[in-house]
């Protein structure tokens, strides 16, 4: 993994709605040789572009729900109008396995009209 790769995750179910045994993601990874050809189960995806709102996270993943929360308040308090497109997790550390839990740093993207 060089180190310009980015790492993504990509959520296609609500927790709140969904089982846990039945949620999907997409766990993610930039790279630039692109002579690597993906095979089996990995596939190549591109985040579509357009407008996002971008919310930092400061902490443990564990805790993302809770800005998940705060995100679904604003949505609805501002009236934004969202696009039929993900929402998606930037992962900022490095190696978060390395990286004490409270200085993780996450950004989440969600994608707005406009």
């Amino acid at each position: 993994m060089g180190k310009d790769a980015m790492m993504f995750g990509i959520g296609h179910d609500n927790p709140k709605v969904t089982d846990i045994d039945e949620l999907r993601c997409d766990a993610c990874i930039s790279w630039d040789d692109k002579t690597v050809e993906p095979q089996g189960e990995i596939s190549s995806k591109t985040i579509a572009g357009g407008r996002y709102v971008m919310f930092l996270h400061k902490g443990s993943y564990d805790k993302l729900h809770d800005i998940f929360a705060e995100i679904g308040d604003w949505i609805v308090e501002s009236g934004v109008m969202l696009r039929d497109e993900p929402m998606f997790e930037k992962y900022l550390n490095r190696d978060p396995r390395r990286t004490k839990p409270e200085n993780l740093r996450t950004e989440i993207y969600v994608p707005i009209e406009g």
